[in-house]
């Protein structure tokens, strides 16, 4: 990789958040592709129109005139640029890192910004991804009591900005070990969502919400998602109450209709900052439902 180049991403990881570097970076890569090796020529120049098009899409405005038609325009154009070819060139370019069976990497704003492997996978290999990519959320895979504690003693955990875990694959004893033995104050996100679940007819998440409301290392986080995750009304009352989310800027609780009355008590607690329907999205940027 061209020293340019290297000092361009380390930009982009240093401000991940930034959009100007990883622009800068989509500049360089169109300007230089020719005289890049020849397998990177391609994957190249399709990186610098994915960056370009997905921060597009992020700063699409829910319910702007045109915006669902803007959004799904520029989501087709992704769908046709990222392929599996694409996807193992870029792989192929972080330096250091070899991704494991089962590790998958997701794209946010034209680069990995989100990893998915095991907590073996990240305690012995997650400092090379974090070092090579901006990557800075983390979906943990297989999360039990006897592997929660080695993230106590991981020092490049504490890089890690978004915890994610699936609420339907997490046990209590498995979040109890988490919330009650990891150091979690460096954390400004976390996700216990579960595309999966039967959201109508389930209330399994209440009781690892009620863990998250109750854990005192959690005062830290701005963003807690909880999307489709199978709250209902018991778990919905302990965030409200909880007197350690009082720095939340969004508490994400769409899909979840079995809050029943709790709704009413959340709105009181956090106003604007708690999303219990779509429409609670009106007016904010696209992009805000994913970063972290």
């Amino acid at each position: 990789m061209p020293p340019e180049e290297r000092a361009l991403l380390a930009a982009i990881i240093a401000s991940p958040d930034d959009d100007a570097p990883r622009l800068a970076y989509a500049d360089w890569l169109d300007e230089n592709a020719d005289a890049l090796p020849e397998e990177r020529r391609h994957p190249a120049r399709v990186r610098a129109e994915l960056i370009r098009n997905q921060i597009a899409s992020d700063s699409l405005i829910y319910g702007e005139r045109g915006w669902e038609e803007r959004y799904e325009a520029l989501r087709a154009r992704e769908w046709a640029l990222v392929t599996k070819d694409t996807h193992s060139a870029w792989e192929s370019e972080l330096e250091g890192v070899t991704p494991a069976r089962g590790t998958l990497l997701l794209l946010a704003r034209g680069l990995y910004g989100e990893a998915a492997c095991t907590v073996k996978y990240f305690v012995e290999r997650g400092a090379a991804l974090l070092d090579a990519a901006p990557v800075t959320a983390v979906r943990l895979k297989q999360l039990a009591p006897s592997n929660a504690k080695s993230l106590a003693t991981c020092a490049h955990f504490r890089r890690v900005r978004t915890l994610k875990m699936y609420a339907a694959d997490t046990t209590l004893d498995a979040a109890a070990s988490l919330f009650e033995r990891v150091p979690l104050g460096h954390l400004r996100g976390l996700a216990l969502d579960n595309w999966l679940a039967n959201h109508g007819s389930t209330t399994r998440a209440d009781p690892l919400v009620e863990r998250v409301a109750g854990c005192a290392m959690l005062a830290n986080l701005r963003r807690l998602n909880l999307y489709a995750a199978g709250v209902g009304e018991e778990g919905g009352r302990a965030l409200a109450a909880s007197p350690h989310l009082a720095n939340l800027e969004v508490l994400d609780l769409r899909m979840n209709s079995r809050l029943g009355g709790a709704a009413k008590a959340l709105r009181k607690t956090f106003g604007k900052r708690v999303w219990i329907t779509q429409d609670d999205l009106t007016g904010l940027p696209v992009g805000c439902r994913d970063r972290d």
